[in-house]
């Protein structure tokens, strides 16, 4: 089997499987959304990542606002958080989640968070979104995060520095639902957390 050269386009929703080289891309049309395909485990700037997401949803209301917001104002680092509405321990982590974020955002504005629904219906996602105080991303552009981050595990916490790096994969046993602010300090300045961890995280 000979490899893909060159860039690929997808569409956005899940459960359609319209995917198109570079080449065919100028000689179809389809009536979804298409994103070219992000690489796994390939750094890729924010503005990257979001090139086919323009705008983000205010959680509360059905306000849009621009997706380059995140990374204005000196962010050093975005959380993506996966969740679902049916999950006991994905509403135990975005409770303490939305603790720590609104504690935060009091003395730093260097961390920001988007909620990327893993619901598959409107009405979980609007009920679930309205919870959460930070912005998020509509329903059907979450199959391009997905893809990914490779989240294979609900809940799931990815945090990437403001140039795409990723500093934390995080789960609800993490150290940031035990440690606190503290963790979320250190990813408001871009950097990851320390191996050997210093006695503030104790």
């Amino acid at each position: 089997m000979n490899p893909l050269i060159g860039s690929r386009h997808d569409c956005t929703l899940t459960e359609c499987e319209f995917n198109l080289c570079e080449t065919c891309l100028p000689k179809n049309k389809h009536e979804h959304p298409l994103s070219e395909y992000l690489t796994s485990k390939r750094t890729y700037s924010l503005e990257k990542l979001f090139t086919s997401i323009p705008y983000l949803i205010n959680s509360n209301n059905d306000e849009k606002v621009e997706t380059k917001t995140l990374w204005e104002n000196d962010v050093k680092s975005i959380g993506f958080n996966f969740p679902v509405h049916w999950c006991l321990p994905c509403r135990e982590l975005s409770l303490r989640l939305v603790e720590l974020y609104k504690e935060i955002q009091t003395t730093s504005n260097g961390f920001r968070l988007v909620f990327i629904s893993c619901d598959r219906d409107v009405e979980s996602f609007n009920k679930y979104r309205a919870a959460m105080p930070s912005l998020a991303a509509p329903l059907d552009a979450g199959a391009l995060f997905k893809a990914y981050f490779r989240t294979s595990v609900i809940p799931s916490l990815f945090i990437l520095s403001s140039a795409g790096t990723v500093l934390s994969h995080n789960d609800r046993d993490d150290i940031f639902l035990t440690k606190g602010v503290e963790v979320f300090k250190t990813w408001a300045q871009g950097e990851k957390l320390p191996t050997s961890l210093p006695e503030q995280f104790e």
